[in-house]
This record gives structure tokens, C-alpha cells and sequence, in this order.
């Protein structure tokens, strides 16, 4: 993909990119670097999952999609689900939840279980 950009940049920003033998390549790194380090989809499906749990009645079974709604659950890709589902199985307890069962279509279901 393709990608023009115009902006206005700071004094700093741009004494960087006049000293970059490669500005385009330099800022592209920089881009690249900064979305790696804040775009965490698992991390965004764990903290959803510790908070919606917490809005769920007692002993109401679900599967974690339901749980973290379509939004956060389409940005994982196939690894990263099976990633997550195992961090979650393995770590109920982090959820205040249990696991049930795996259901027909081989989704685990799980329970919340009251705070002791």
C-alpha cells in the first residue's frame, strides 16, 4: 500500500528526519516500531475479558467471544486466539471464571464463579 503524508512537524522531528539518509524509510521504521509496541490485540482481548466478566451473573456459561464481543475477538488472528484460549484455560483464577466443557463445535465454555 501506498501512503502520502503532509504534515507540520515539530523543530525536533524535523532535525531528525533532515540528518535520516532515508527520510521515507526512517519515518516508516519509526511508524512500524511505535504500532508494534502499542497495537497488542491479545492484551486488548485480556483486559476485555477481565472486565466484562466482572458484568456477568454468577454460573452463566459462555465462550470468550461472547464474552469480549466481535470488536476484540475479530482482531486476533487464528494463532492468536488459540493463544489466548490456552492462556485463559491455564489461567482461569486471572478471570474469575472456570472451565466447564468444550461445547460441540470445540469451543471451551466457561463459568464466572463467585469471589471467595
Amino acid at each position: 500500500m501506498k501512503l502520502s503524508l503532509d504534515f507540520s512537524s515539530s523543530p525536533a522531528i524535523s532535525a531528525w528526519v533532515a540528518k535520516q539518509a532515508d527520510a521515507q524509510a526512517a519515518v516508516l521504521a519509526v511508524v512500524e516500531a511505535y504500532v508494534q509496541a502499542n497495537d497488542n490485540p491479545v492484551g486488548d482481548a485480556t483486559a476485555a475479558l477481565k472486565q466484562k466478566v466482572l458484568e456477568l451473573p454468577h454460573d452463566l456459561r459462555f465462550e470468550i467471544s461472547q464474552v469480549i464481543g466481535p470488536v476484540v475477538w475479530n482482531r486476533l488472528d487464528r494463532a492468536d486466539r488459540v493463544k489466548f484460549g490456552k492462556y485463559v484455560k491455564a489461567n482461569p483464577a486471572d478471570f474469575g471464571i472456570e472451565y466447564i466443557e468444550r461445547s460441540p463445535s470445540n469451543h471451551s465454555i466457561y463459568k464466572r464463579i463467585a469471589k471467595q
